[in-house]
């Protein structure tokens, strides 16, 4: 692995296990919610080569607002698109090949996606970005687009799948790759 992008990091526990796993990778994380960022950015300097992105990831650029869950937890913050609906927070939103590009990579080896809805927006449009992909883990967070996520992924497998109730978090490799 040479390259792993790290959407929706939180404070940075993903990729402190891609770090142990993958010592040689860049890792870029994305997180648009600034007390989690603070903390990303510590933890970022201490794995070492690991960049930090402040930001949603979204099908289309521009400005979204943290949402906080109703369920009162401290994590799972959320896109809105609207402000003045409990959001505090504003934070740029990217698309993936914007990303890339600002990185400066041409392809990556994994993106891991937990980005709390907003899946289902940044695989509807996956086109241009997901050729240059060789693996994914992605947590859903609809059971709709749970079903539709398989027929998206042409050219990738499925390797694994955890439901967790409301969520499923599923790992796809590049059928090439695997055979």
């Amino acid at each position: 692995m040479r390259r792993v992008l790290d959407l929706g990091a939180n404070v940075g526990l993903a990729a402190a296990c891609f770090r142990e796993l993958f010592p040689q990778a860049l890792i870029c994380c994305v997180e648009p919610e600034q007390e989690n960022f603070e903390v990303l950015k510590i933890n970022a300097e201490l794995l070492g080569n690991v960049s930090t992105v402040q930001g949603f990831v979204g099908g289309e650029p521009g400005t979204g607002y943290v949402r906080k869950p109703d369920t009162g937890g401290e994590w799972g913050f959320f896109l809105s698109r609207e402000a003045g609906l409990g959001s505090c927070q504003t934070a740029r939103v990217w698309t993936v090949s914007e990303l890339l590009r600002e990185l400066g990579w041409d392809g990556v080896d994994l993106v891991k996606s937990d980005i709390e809805g907003s899946e289902v927006e940044v695989f509807a449009d996956c086109g241009e970005w997901l050729p240059r992909v060789r693996a994914l883990i992605v947590e859903t967070h609809s059971s709709d687009f749970a079903k539709r996520l398989p027929r998206l992924l042409q050219g990738f497998q499925e390797v694994w799948r955890q439901d967790l109730g409301r969520t499923a978090v599923w790992a796809f490799a590049r059928t090439a790759d695997i055979n």
